[in-house]
């Protein structure tokens, strides 16, 4: 005989079904009572991975501080007193390597601090344990060195955490090459030519930049000197082993220079011998392609060329 079901009863079991599946074994366990992973190492500017932190009821107070990286710059908005800024992040945990408890203070120094300062000086953990410092400066500070101190107040007293040497990031930036002369012409086949390379580093502020390291390259594979009266001076044995030939210096005020040599036929008075221009007899027109970066940014200038012709 068939069996039949009533109405009520198919949606009790439907309901029952339903409630089983969703204690499958699978599903993963509330953060809230899941065990804490003691040994988990999370830089301190990593995102959450989850959206409900896994912290105990009552996490103790702070045992250890750790200094994130610092951010990309950013405009300094609204603080008046800079026109830039980046973030850092500080996390902080208790003795066991749990987060501490939500609001616990934190404060922050910055040396030294003509350069740059942080504001507020005191902030506060969030659930996963995280305060976030903003760091001001002006572009004149971009690539100063400064130290981060975070401190916390705990039972036995205070405990910090020191970043030295973190470098104030740069806030965009263009760099443009130029060349004088942009053209030279040989008269003899002894004569030696000298073009100045200058590079100029400018923010999205269009302010200049110092202290940033500007790598030059060149197309021809001449040699670099940072001094226009050694560039233009007489190769002696050994002369570009002991230091003069450079590819990168630094700006000042915004700007990096070096000075291109250039001759007509290879020097062998020198080891290794100094690249000559003209290898072929009857080439007579040779032009080179100038180049600079900023080293450790993504940012390349546009190429400039430099023409150079010899008499037959």
């Amino acid at each position: 005989m068939a069996i039949t079901k009533c109405f009520p009863c198919l949606l009790i079991s439907s309901f029952l079904a339903v409630i089983f599946l969703g204690c499958s074994e699978s599903d993963p366990p509330n953060p809230l009572t899941a065990p804490v992973n003691q040994t988990e190492a999370i830089d301190p500017n990593s995102p959450p991975a989850a959206t409900t932190p896994n912290f105990p009821v009552n996490p103790g107070p702070p045992a250890s501080i750790a200094i994130g990286e610092l951010s990309e710059a950013m405009p300094g908005l609204p603080d008046p007193s800079a026109t830039l800024k980046c973030a850092v992040n500080i996390r902080v945990r208790d003795a066991e390597g749990n987060f501490v408890a939500p609001g616990t203070e934190v404060v922050v120094y910055i040396i030294p601090d003509s350069i740059a300062s942080a504001l507020p000086f005191t902030i506060y953990t969030d659930l996963w344990g995280i305060a976030e410092a903003s760091i001001y400066y002006n572009s004149w500070g971009t690539y100063s060195l400064i130290d981060i101190t975070a401190q916390c107040q705990t039972p036995a007293g205070i405990i910090q955490a020191v970043k030295e040497d973190a470098v104030l990031p740069l806030y965009g930036g263009t760099l443009d090459v130029n060349t004088v002369p942009s053209s030279w012409y040989f008269g003899s086949i002894s004569s030696v030519s000298v073009t100045r390379i200058q590079a100029t580093l400018t923010d999205d502020l269009l302010c200049p930049i110092s202290n940033a390291l500007i790598h030059f390259d060149n197309s021809l594979g001449l040699f670099f000197c940072t001094d226009s009266a050694e560039a233009a001076g007489t190769l002696v044995n050994n002369w570009n082993l002991s230091g003069n030939w450079v590819d990168q210096t630094l700006t000042v005020n915004g700007t990096a220079t070096l000075f291109m040599r250039a001759e007509v036929f290879t020097n062998y008075s020198v080891n290794p011998p100094y690249p000559g221009i003209f290898p072929d007899s009857t080439v007579v027109v040779v032009i080179g392609e100038i180049t600079s970066n900023v080293v450790g940014e993504d940012i390349i200038s546009d190429p400039v060329n430099v023409t150079l012709r010899r008499i037959l």
